[in-house]
């Protein structure tokens, strides 16, 4: 099977494609955000917002607070809070 549009992936367990309309706010994100979110300089503080920035919006889809959406590296790590 070589057509993309009759493709049925399944195997989203390690990576899943990503939606269309994802593509360009992952890639200006890669672009322009990809600093240590922990770090204090330049780069480092416009990830620390892009970080903000999704927490909140994740909170406000899930009707909770911010503080209470902790973003984890893997499972393994979030089964371990």
């Amino acid at each position: 099977m070589t057509d993309q549009d009759t493709l049925i992936y399944l195997d989203n367990n390690a990576t899943t494609a990503l939606a269309p309309e994802c593509v360009e706010p992952v890639l200006a994100c890669l672009r322009d955000s990809y600093g240590n979110p922990s770090s204090k300089h330049a780069v480092g503080e416009r990830a620390k917002a892009q970080v903000t920035q999704a927490r909140a919006s994740v909170a406000r889809l899930l009707n909770a607070a911010p503080p209470e959406i902790v973003f984890t590296a893997s499972g393994t790590e979030a089964n371990h809070l």
